[in-house]
């Protein structure tokens, strides 16, 4: 008798089943099983059944590889271990391609009782890869704990799963007792034992005409809350870290001074987590800067003539964090004249423009996925 999947493993199921039919592979292809361009011999070899939990092939802990022969359905599960040392490193997950098929790696959280049985398994981070190629999840972090890996392709073939040490962790800084100071383009490490802490972020005068890219970095499945504020304590930027643990903001354009990074953990003890900064492109007229989330952040439209325009970008992680606001002043040179506002943008992305009037009120939307205009 065949046991009962949960819930979580049956949508991996589904989700195969999907690839198998979107898979580019000629019939000739897909006959032959292909072997990974590098072989590791000291690999762990994986062996069916193994699609559950308490078939979950062992890779024990900190860097570790595993092959295997997918059969073309179901999938591999590899059971790995985070130590408290491992869990100040970041690690990156790598599978082999398989010609002319798609990769998938999903790595679960998996609660089983005393007896076997699977209380909850909840999917954390998932990557499909493109067909033929190789489908990696790097540089991440991780609580300590006990992790379930699953490696799935559109149809059979040999492949290798490697995780190794990802790009080492910036230096550590105390921020036990005041804020960490930092300045223009920084990288800093903390675990504070307090669930939040605040990061002095000074912006000097040679620095203000540049854009920044700030990313912050937690453990995978502890979300992170973070805000960015002036130096009057008002908050020009508020979000989350996703479920990989990372949040970004990038084009920030900020005038010289010192803004506070304050970040919070949701959950119970101290979380590691790495903030950093990057230069990026000059702060231009036309451009937009970050951030202008909210209409109090909104980024100024000038006309030039009878026209207006901003360049822009929709790149905040996680994309829910992510809204562009614009303010749009008519004066009584313009007003009872026809405006008409379009949004133009590259790719088949689905896109929402809403004309907001001075107290934020909704008077007009349009969604769509080519273009957007408000008449």
């Amino acid at each position: 008798m065949t046991r009962p999947r949960s819930p979580s493993f049956s949508q991996l199921l589904t989700m195969i089943a999907v690839m198998a039919i979107i898979a580019t592979v000629s019939p000739s292809a897909s006959a032959q099983p292909a072997t990974p361009a590098t072989v590791d011999s000291t690999c762990v070899v994986a062996t069916e059944p193994n699609d559950q939990p308490a078939e979950a092939t062992d890779l024990g802990s900190g860097a570790a590889c595993g092959r295997g022969d997918y059969p073309g359905g179901g999938q591999d599960l590899y059971r790995w271990t985070v130590t408290d040392d491992d869990a100040a490193a970041r690690w990156s997950f790598t599978l082999t391609p398989v010609p002319g098929h798609v990769g998938l790696v999903e790595i679960y959280d998996v609660e089983i009782d005393d007896a076997g049985t699977i209380l909850a398994a909840t999917r954390l981070v998932s990557k499909m890869g493109e067909a033929g190629a190789i489908t990696s999840l790097p540089n991440l972090l991780w609580p300590p704990g006990e992790y379930y890996v699953g490696v799935a392709y559109s149809g059979p073939g040999a492949y290798q799963l490697d995780i190794a040490a990802g790009d080492p962790l910036p230096a550590d800084v105390d921020i036990a007792d005041t804020p960490a100071p930092v300045s223009d383009a920084f990288a800093i490490t903390a675990m504070p034992g307090e669930t939040s802490a605040m990061v002095e972020w000074t912006v000097t005068d040679a620095a203000s005409g540049n854009h920044f890219d700030i990313r912050l970095q937690g453990p995978v499945a502890s979300p992170l809350a973070w805000d960015l504020a002036d130096e009057t304590g008002g908050t020009l930027f508020s979000g989350t870290t996703g479920a990989n643990g990372v949040g970004t903001l990038p084009d920030i354009g900020l005038e010289a001074g010192t803004y506070t990074v304050t970040i919070r953990n949701g959950g119970d003890g101290p979380v590691r987590w790495v903030l950093a900064t990057t230069p990026g492109e000059p702060r231009m007229s036309g451009v937009e800067s970050e951030p202008n989330e909210g209409p109090a952040n909104a980024a100024a439209l000038a006309f030039d003539g009878d026209s207006a325009s901003m360049n822009g970008r929709l790149a905040t992680t996680p994309v829910d964090n992510d809204f562009d606001h614009y303010r749009l002043t008519i004066d009584d040179s313009r007003a009872g004249r026809l405006t008409d506002l379009r949004l133009l943008w590259h790719g088949g992305t689905q896109r929402r423009l809403c004309l907001l009037d001075s107290a934020d009120a909704e008077l007009r939307c349009a969604e769509g996925a080519e273009g957007l205009a408000l008449l």
